[in-house]
């Protein structure tokens, strides 16, 4: 029976070539079409995926109110951290701080380097989950130090080891390799990350940075936490949505409040309107499902 179906079907293809060609390269390139929209959600959906501990990081984000507007950003002030130490220190595994992802010189011997990193404190390299190749996880804790990607380290040293080599960062400061770690995907935050230097050394080395510790005004850090497993983002930001303003009675005519920005919404949903969270690319997911399932209906 089914092979008279098919006999049948055949010869309606060959009678009708032209109406045949259309439907099936229709359905073929709506079917082509929907695959790649359907692939590039997946991807924008996991996002930030490689790190395991996606579900409990987050950023320390604040809203301030300056010419009755209201303005959301990562920018935080250094005190903070002293703060969430002393009074809060319970609610999190680590409290991570940070500079701004910038671009350094790195130089071995001959060899001159041009790549982006962080200064970022000891705990990083644990709450990131950084893939150790060669050297240890804590090597932050050595003050002129440094860690680098897998990358890096072939572009500095070849397939020599990394390990216990002095590199020139900025033809300034001689800091020496303590590990190498896999580079991190390009779907995620930080994959631009090919080196981390100790925030110790950091401080050292930037005059400004000792009197921007007592400075509740001098937004110019980030801050970046993993939560302990017994509590949630909304309780820790609760707790700590006034630290700002309690400290300093100078910055209550901001309204500084903060909170913590969870990983998982680093990418898809980083938008804010007002104070409040209006969305991101995850509207661009959305739109882009529905394009996708119309093609193919369509088709």
């Amino acid at each position: 029976m089914f092979k008279n179906y098919f006999k049948i079907a055949w010869r309606n293809l060959i009678k009708n070539k032209v109406y045949s060609f259309i439907n099936i390269s229709g359905l073929a390139v709506g079917m082509a079409a929907t695959i790649m929209i359907g692939l590039w959600i997946t991807d924008e959906l996991s996002f930030n995926n490689h790190f395991k501990n996606k579900a409990v990081i987050a950023q320390v984000f604040q809203s301030q109110t300056m010419n009755n507007t209201i303005g959301t950003g990562p920018a935080i002030p250094r005190p903070l951290e002293f703060a969430l130490r002393e009074s809060y220190n319970d609610n999190f595994k680590h409290i991570i701080m940070a500079s701004w992802e910038q671009p350094r010189y790195l130089k071995f011997g001959e060899i001159n380097i041009y790549t982006q990193g962080n200064a970022m404190q000891e705990g990083a390299p644990e709450m990131l989950d950084l893939q150790i190749i060669e050297g240890v996880r804590d090597g932050l804790k050595v003050k002129n130090s440094i860690m680098i990607s897998e990358t890096s380290s072939k572009k500095l040293f070849g397939f020599d080891t990394a390990i216990g080599k002095i590199v020139k960062v900025n033809n300034q400061d001689d800091v020496m390799v303590t590990a190498v770690y896999k580079d991190i995907p390009e779907n995620n935050s930080f994959s631009e990350m090919d080196y981390i230097i100790p925030w110790k050394h950091y401080i050292t080395t930037q005059e400004w940075l000792e009197w921007a510790k007592d400075s509740w005004d001098n937004n110019s850090f980030q801050l970046f936490v993993q939560i302990n497993e017994n509590t949630s983002f909304e309780e820790v930001t609760s707790r700590i949505i006034d630290v700002k303003k309690d400290a300093d009675p100078n910055m209550v005519q901001y309204n500084p409040q903060l909170f913590l920005f969870p990983m998982e919404d680093w990418y898809l949903r980083s938008n804010f309107e007002n104070g409040v969270q209006s969305g991101g690319r995850i509207e661009n997911v959305w739109l882009l499902g529905v394009i996708g399932l119309f093609i193919l209906l369509l088709a």
